[in-house]
């Protein structure tokens, strides 16, 4: 069982929750943003980019290849399919790799700038929700279409661009479920995967 508390790092039980131990070996940043399991790796999303652990989270390892060295994405999401891990970042796009984090590549730039909050793969289909809506892609990130017809489009930011946070996005029973935040309002949109592949 792990938890992160804010700032203040890692932490694991092997005991339901009884004791934590706070793990700190290999980790440069306290702020633990997202979690991943994939492949017997579990993988970390911080403000200093991914961390990935082979060892149940006694050391960890940065993932850097495809990453700027000088700038570090904070990393917020983690979703994979059969053939790619992808990671959400913060006014730096999508990254995806295809060998359990060794090397990763920046996907079509279409969120670039905005935050991605969420993201979730139904097999090639990519849905990834931001700081101004949903995107999907069909092709594992290639390409991108903007998917907001029947959310909220009202609330704007100063400069005027559209502000539709999207900071939950699941794929259920057939469906895609977004959570929206509106002004603090947290709200809960379902979509048909039908209709949106139809609306492609």
């Amino acid at each position: 069982m792990f938890t992160a508390a804010g700032d203040n790092g890692l932490f694991r039980s092997s005991d339901n929750g009884k004791n934590w131990i706070r793990l700190t070996n290999g980790l440069t940043h306290d702020h633990i943003s997202s979690f991943f399991l994939h492949n017997n790796y579990l993988f970390v999303g911080t403000s200093d980019g991914v961390f990935r652990s082979s060892d149940d989270g006694l050391s960890w390892d940065s993932l850097t290849n495809g990453f700027s060295i000088k700038e570090k994405p904070r990393i917020n999401c983690f979703t994979s399919n059969d053939k790619f891990i992808f990671a959400g970042a913060d006014t730096k796009g999508i990254f995806r790799t295809s060998d359990n984090g060794n090397s990763w590549a920046k996907v079509n730039p279409a969120v670039d700038q905005h935050q991605v909050m969420s993201l979730c793969a139904k097999g090639s289909f990519l849905f990834a929700g931001t700081s101004i809506g949903i995107f999907i892609s069909t092709d594992n990130g290639d390409n991108w279409l903007a998917s907001n017809k029947g959310l909220g489009t009202k609330m704007r930011y100063p400069n005027g661009l559209l502000r539709l946070p999207v900071n939950n996005i699941v794929y259920i029973y057939g469906k895609l479920f977004a959570g929206l935040d509106q002004l603090g309002e947290g709200r809960v949109f379902p979509f048909p995967l039908i209709m949106v592949t139809l609306g492609m």
